[in-house]
């Protein structure tokens, strides 16, 4: 499987950030696994920094350990539900 970025390289060289890019492949149709692959690539991203890009760009938090710190304070409320 051969996957063709140039579309978003070009916005990259372009000035758009990797949110940016991100929200265009999510209109283009692109899968999220794939969107992530995308990012990773175009931006040369670490997975940690392209699951950072993807909660920004869902509206999910700001960032990863926001994320994590509120998944940690659920599983509190849930667990103090017995």
């Amino acid at each position: 499987m051969t996957d063709d970025f140039t579309k978003y390289f070009h916005m990259k060289d372009n000035g758009s950030t990797a949110e940016q890019v991100y929200l265009e492949a999510t209109r283009d149709e692109i899968d999220l696994i794939s969107r992530i692959r995308l990012i990773r690539k175009v931006f040369s991203l670490s997975l940690g920094d392209a699951k950072d890009v993807f909660l920004r760009s869902e509206g999910l938090t700001t960032s990863r350990d926001e994320f994590q710190e509120r998944l940690f304070i659920d599983a509190g409320d849930i667990e103090g539900n017995d």
